[in-house]
């Protein structure tokens, strides 16, 4: 076989839906809905166990009390330091969050085509570093994890590389190095479940260590009255504790920069754009507090409890464990609190070691080498690399190198300024995707010769200032420079400042073309709908063709419905029927290639959306029609992309039986199908602004076309009993959750304690629809519950936005 053949074997897929010039894969093509996972929730997961509940994040203190801060000076550092982190990181996550790329992709929007090998360079290097100490301090859990069940494994002491580890140290990096191999081959869209897993064993483990500690030591220990005489340090004083508090905080920010400089890669995976925001701005600082203190808490109560250890603090967790199971002799006790907080600190440096470095250096990689690498070929490549690093070299032998390691926000601030400046102030949020995949000339984003120069000479002047200052901390950290070593104390958010003044004022004197140009179509299908998005610029005429001027057809009173079932389409023209003054036509997804048979979540829904507009846009533009029912009992996207495209009044089914329910006074429980839709029918319900009214949402189990399929009485019955639950719990009317239950009202009412209403969403909206045409009321005048303010809102969540910045 040739080298040519083999290149050819080995190389990766390319993604072929869309035409690009550069080549794109899976891993560094935008995300598509269905790949997205995260919700809020998913997020907090990922910051307990990437940013916090950690051996990383337990040893916070050790390097702010080495600066001569007390312990409570060194908690306002950490207090002041990350909530700033919790500000940048939904600052440098929401280009992600929006647009659904990652950190390698979005530099070439401020760097250049090739320019944005700089930065990606730099990042790759990093990650290979980051990952192998992380892989190494997980193999001290396992050592302390083996120890446990076998105490003789600590006899395994014999030195290696020149004293810098043991025999022990050495099976355990081994082993915990083993263990990741099988997490980086999980896609990190399904990395919520491992998170999910670490926080509930490692939180509860911080918190009972913390317990524990203060129960046993009678108090937090000696350090927090006494640094000097415990930690050996000499307290800061005078305009010197001033510097030092200065530096602490920027020492919060730059210990974790590198993660900061890349979280597009996680939110890029985000369900929605603001699930981000409370996640990082509240638990970023929240859970870093709290572990901080803990960590310090635990080391000073250890400097009283293990009197071996006098002389040394135990900052790290695994060193903590090993003076508890020594100074108690090993006993049965201690050594089964030894394993299960072991185990648990090895689930949280799997999430730090896999999802932070390897995830982000996989994605790193394939964009650098995109035709031989992806995201599992790229991770194995960084766990491989690992043992060729010698971390417990680095970590145990290489003081300077930790210094320069710990200083290296000199450099990453400034890089993070000009990706602030470019996205947020230049570009006002906005890219031009298919741009960002040109790798020719033709991209706004190529500037010259595929670098753009401001945002080097921007990072260049970020930087400079700080470097005479990072040079004499490395060469000797405790000689202050007056005037330099100052300005390096503010390292992290001087350089950032210093590179977006910069930046903006360079691209002011020399404009960028096109800095807020956007796609005029959703290429990737990146939107909850895919394909079917076009930017509106006319009013009386759309990019799609769609004439909004009032056609010859037929009398007024015409609606249409679509839906996506087409056995409810049937169920629903039997009952609902055209009539003298009322015409009613339906259209479904039948012979719609990915259409779904039955909704059954909001994922389907969006699947259905994107296949049925294009037949919806093309039904309304060839009939004279006045209103659109979207049939799907949900907050549906569909209402929201017809909302935007035609002139006639739009509303959908959940929409109109909200409004009919409230209507009656008293409160109403909607009855829904399957369980997947009762957290999303709840959320919806309080979106819209109904939750006082709501009893509550109950799911049946059954699935759409089982309302169809199933007995009849069976069905009935099911539907009955989940009613009553609602009633009990104080519901005047019960709204049938699903298209396919209208078939069956009569039935369901005849079942229901006598008073009680039903709402038919269906019914609901046709009349809703036929007062607006009576009342001659324009297309806004929408449903209270789809008023403006709403509107956008709702328009905001499924990303589709009137915006001329962004795409329909």
């Amino acid at each position: 076989m040739t080298a040519a053949a083999l290149l050819r074997r080995i190389q990766v897929s390319r993604e072929a839906d869309v035409v690009t010039t550069a080549y794109m894969n899976r891993d560094t093509r935008p995300i598509p809905p269905s790949r997205r996972t995260y919700g809020p929730w998913q997020f907090v997961g990922l910051w307990v166990v990437t940013g916090s509940f950690n051996i990383g994040g337990w040893t916070t203190g050790s390097s702010l009390i080495a600066l001569g801060l007390n312990v409570w000076q060194a908690m306002v550092t950490v207090i002041v330091g990350h909530c700033l982190v919790g500000i940048i990181c939904v600052l440098a996550g929401g280009p992600g969050a929006k647009w659904h790329i990652g950190f390698s992709i979005l530099q070439k929007s401020s760097w250049g085509m090739y320019g944005a090998l700089f930065p990606l360079v730099q990042r790759i290097m990093l990650s290979f570093i980051w990952y192998s100490t992380q892989v190494y301090w997980g193999g001290q859990c396992v050592r302390t994890f083996i120890s446990s069940m076998a105490p003789s494994f600590n006899k395994l002491d014999t030195p290696l590389a020149n004293g810098t580890m043991t025999v022990a140290d050495f099976v355990g990096f081994i082993i915990f190095s083993l263990l990741c191999l099988p997490l980086i081959y999980i896609r990190p869209e399904r990395y919520h479940v491992p998170f999910l897993v670490a926080s509930c064993t490692v939180i509860p483990t911080v918190f009972i260590l913390f317990i524990w500690c203060l129960g046993t030591a009678g108090g937090a220990g000696p350090m927090l009255t006494d640094i000097t005489s415990t930690a050996g340090v000499q307290q800061a004083r005078g305009s010197h504790l001033a510097w030092m508090l200065a530096l602490g905080i920027c020492t919060n920010i730059g210990g974790i920069s590198t993660h900061i400089f890349s979280q597009s890669d996680f939110t890029r995976f985000a369900r929605r754009p603001r699930d981000q925001l409370v996640s990082q701005l509240v638990f970023v600082p929240l859970n870093t507090i709290l572990v901080a203190f803990v960590g310090i808490v635990c080391t000073s109560c250890a400097a009283q409890l293990f009197p071996a250890t006098e002389g040394t603090l135990v900052w790290e967790p695994y060193r903590f464990l090993d003076a508890m199971q020594a100074h108690y002799g090993n006993s049965a006790g201690v050594r089964a609190a030894v394993f299960f907080a072991s185990l648990a600190f090895i689930f949280a440096q799997f999430g730090i070691a896999v999802a932070e470095n390897a995830l982000s250096n996989g994605i790193d990689l394939s964009a650098l080498l995109p035709r031989f690498f992806n995201l599992h070929r790229g991770g194995y490549l960084t766990a491989a690399v690992a043992f060729i690093m010698q971390p417990w070299q680095l970590l145990n032998g290489a003081s300077k190198f930790l210094t320069v390691m710990g200083g290296y926000g000199v450099f990453l601030g400034s890089m993070t300024g000009v990706m602030f400046a470019d996205y947020y102030i230049v570009r006002g949020r906005n890219l031009k995707l298919t741009h960002l995949y040109e790798a020719t000339s033709k991209s706004i984003y190529w500037y010259r010769g595929g670098v753009n120069w401001r945002a080097g000479v921007a990072w260049t002047l970020g930087t400079f200032s700080l470097l005479p200052g990072f040079v004499q901390r490395v060469r000797e950290p405790i000689v202050e420079e007056r005037g330099w070593s100052h300005l390096y104390y503010l390292a992290w958010p001087l350089g950032c400042t210093l590179a977006v003044a910069s930046y903006c004022l360079l691209t002011f004197v020399f404009p960028i073309e096109s800095p807020r140009a956007v796609d005029d179509a959703d290429y990737f299908g990146t939107s909850s709908w895919g394909r079917s998005r076009v930017r509106l610029r006319d009013t009386s005429e759309d990019t799609l063709g769609l004439d909004r001027r009032p056609k010859e057809g037929p009398p007024p009173h015409s609606y249409n419905l679509p839906i996506s079932t087409t056995g409810m389409t049937e169920d629903l023209g039997r009952i609902y029927k055209s009539r003298p003054g009322l015409e009613i036509s339906f259209i479904d997804g039948r012979g719609l290639l990915g259409c779904p048979p039955c909704i059954e979540n909001q994922t389907q829904a969006f699947e259905s959306t994107r296949t049925i507009l294009p037949r919806a846009l093309d039904y309304v533009s060839s009939h004279a029609l006045d209103g659109v029912l979207v049939c799907c009992f949900s907050d549906h996207p569909l209402v929201y992309a017809l909302r935007e495209l035609v002139t006639v009044p739009v509303t959908g089914m959940f929409q109109a039986a909200l409004q009919e329910a409230t209507q009656h006074g008293g409160k109403f429980g909607i009855v829904t199908t399957a369980r997947a839709w009762e957290e999303s029918l709840t959320d919806s319900v309080s979106d819209l602004g109904f939750r006082e009214s709501s009893a509550g949402v109950a799911a049946t189990g059954l699935g759409p076309l089982e309302l169809e399929s199933m007995d009849r009485d069976v069905v009935v019955d099911r539907i009955a009993m989940f009613s009553k639950a609602l009633i009990d719990k104080g519901a005047q009317s019960i709204i049938l959750g699903c298209a396919g239950m209208t078939a069956l009202e009569a039935d369901i009412l005849a079942a229901l304690p006598q008073g009680t209403r039903t709402v038919d969403g269906v019914r609901a909206g046709i009349s809703i629809l036929s007062r607006l045409n009576e009342d001659a009321v324009i297309m806004e005048a929408a449903p209270p519950c789809m008023d403006d303010s709403k509107c956008i809102w709702a328009i905001h969540d499924t990303e589709l936005t009137s915006d001329a910045a962004q795409v329909l």
